[in-house]
């Protein structure tokens, strides 16, 4: 199985965000049986918001895409949010896969 980070806005909405990124994990298990995906969202899902603590949340993050092999971008409105960016040009930098879903 291949292992895909799924970058999603967060902290402009966490409640709907948390929710919108079940929906994309349940259907990317529905969907794609090779794919297992890799969700920051589910791992932080008791933060409401960064809790000032966005250094470790995104060192977290950039550690996950270290071990995935695909990087799927969920953009909203042609934006990536400020975490994505920074999420975006990492993994560029790792030489991942991306795949941009722009909703």
């Amino acid at each position: 199985m291949k292992r895909a980070f799924i970058s999603h806005p967060y902290a402009d909405d966490p409640l709907l965000n948390k929710n919108l990124v079940n929906l994309i994990v349940n259907e990317l298990l529905r969907s794609k049986d090779n794919i297992i995906p890799i969700s920051p969202l589910h791992l932080f899902w008791f933060l409401n918001g960064d809790c000032g603590c966005r250094p470790v949340i995104m060192d977290t993050c950039y550690k996950l895409i270290d071990m995935c092999e695909l990087v799927y971008f969920y953009v909203y409105e042609n934006e990536f949010s400020p975490g994505q960016e920074k999420e975006y040009y990492y993994a560029r930098e790792q030489g991942k896969k991306i795949v941009v879903y722009y909703l």
